[in-house]
This record gives C-alpha cells, structure tokens and sequence, in this order.
C-alpha cells in the first residue's frame, strides 16, 4: 500500500523600495522538487472559490496576494543601501520573505494552507 503525498509548493517575496518609493513587488510560487519530511502545521484558511478545472498551482498564483497575508509573520531579510551625495541622496530598501514550503488541502469550501517547518 503506498501513501500518496501532497503537493508541495515554495513561496517568497520580494518587495523593493528606492526613494520611498515602491519600485518593484515580486511575489514567488512554484511547486517544490523534493519533498519535506517533517510535519505541517496550520497557518490560515481562505476559501475556495476554484474555476472548474483550474489546477492547484493557477488558484495559489492567482490568490498570492491572500497567501502573503498568511506568511506575514515568516522569516525575512531586510537590506538597505544608501549614498549621500552633494545635493541629493539615494536610498534603497529591499525586503525578501525567506523561501516557506507549505502544502494545500481543500475541504468544504476552504483552502487550508499548512507550512513545513
């Protein structure tokens, strides 16, 4: 008897912000290769409005602005670079949420979205 493991799929972000400004917002899912042997714990619960046919990966795409409201208090990096110069200055901000394995379970109108740790 085999178990069939759920997909799993890799999330990150990349926020960029050059004078106080927003230059550029990236927002990353793609399925993972290798598989991850711990166990998922729960992080939220949208629902699940899925176009008839659509594959998992198409609904996470089009929800990834719900999934980075999930993954708000995950692990991120923050660099800064600033120059001064004579009459002006220049800064830059980028802020990356480190790469999160979760998987996805759809029950009863919801997508329950789980993170390996």
């Amino acid at each position: 008897m085999t178990i069939k493991a759920d997909t799993e799929f890799i999330f990150s972000h990349k926020l960029c912000v050059e004078n106080a400004k927003v230059q550029s917002e990236q927002i990353y899912i793609s399925k993972a290769m290798v598989l991850s042997k711990s166990i998922p714990q729960k992080v939220c619960t949208f629902a699940d409005d899925r176009r008839d046919g659509e594959k998992n990966i198409n609904f996470l795409r089009r929800k990834k602005k719900t999934l980075l409201k999930c993954f708000q208090g995950s692990p991120k990096i923050v660099y800064s670079y600033s120059k001064n110069y004579i009459n002006s200055s220049y800064s830059q901000i980028i802020l990356k949420t480190l790469p999160i394995r979760f998987t996805v379970k759809f029950n009863n109108h919801f997508a329950i979205i789980k993170t390996y740790k």
